[in-house]
């Protein structure tokens, strides 16, 4: 595992390309993961377009793993839309499957859901990987967790960042989304504290099994 820490963008860029140059001619799979607030779908979305303008063409794209979040209505049948965001609030395996055709066919167009901060819930075929995608950034919480059926994920992904943070830093990142998405401040707080710092820790103990754990510059 290597480490590196205030790197910038330019530096992501350089390392993804100089690692996927090695073997052009596959589909090359990023998985992106960290902790909740780390900043993995702001890194992702500049890392997908600084490739993209560094190749002068569509090479790059985002598949996040929180399209696969299980509806408002499943969490309320199962009991657990106030703990929405643990492992169990996921399709893992219908996230294992998509990635599995990510990676086997390289000539279908393959729709994936997205998660809609609007509305709260998932939207189907809202990303489009065509055959020009040759490089596939997978962020998401999950993509290291050492479980069934998640440990599945294991053998997809080329290559693996951890994207580090400080734990006070990422508390007040996530009371500002949670603040965003109509949450009072008591209801921010107690958010954090019920669901988002226990995943925190959960996920931490999968940054040892990442290729590379990556502290970013302020943004």
């Amino acid at each position: 595992m290597d480490r590196f820490h205030n790197v910038n963008l330019r530096f992501l860029t350089g390392m993804l390309l100089k690692t996927y140059h090695r073997n052009p001619g596959k589909r090359f799979l990023l998985g992106l993961t960290g902790i909740p607030g780390a900043g993995k779908s702001t890194i992702a979305g500049k890392l997908m377009n600084s490739v993209n303008r560094a190749c002068s063409q569509d090479l790059a794209i985002v598949v996040p793993m929180d399209g696969f979040h299980l509806t408002n209505d499943s969490l309320i049948e199962r009991n657990l839309l106030a703990r929405k965001g643990i492992p169990e609030t996921f399709d893992a395996l219908g996230f294992i499957g998509l990635l599995q055709r990510i990676v086997l066919d390289g000539e279908s167009e393959i729709g994936c859901p997205a998660y809609d901060r609007r509305i709260h819930n998932p939207v189907a075929n809202a990303i489009l990987v065509e055959k020009k995608h040759r490089i596939v950034i997978v962020e998401g919480n999950y993509l290291l967790l050492d479980r069934e059926p998640w440990n599945q994920l294991e053998g997809l992904f080329d290559e693996t960042w951890f994207i580090d943070a400080r734990l006070p830093v990422i508390q007040q990142r996530l009371v500002k989304r949670h603040l965003r998405s109509g949450r009072t401040q008591e209801e921010a707080a107690k958010k954090v504290s019920s669901t988002d710092m226990p995943n925190a820790k959960l996920i931490l103990r999968t940054r040892d099994r990442a290729d590379k754990v990556i502290r970013v510059q302020e943004w």
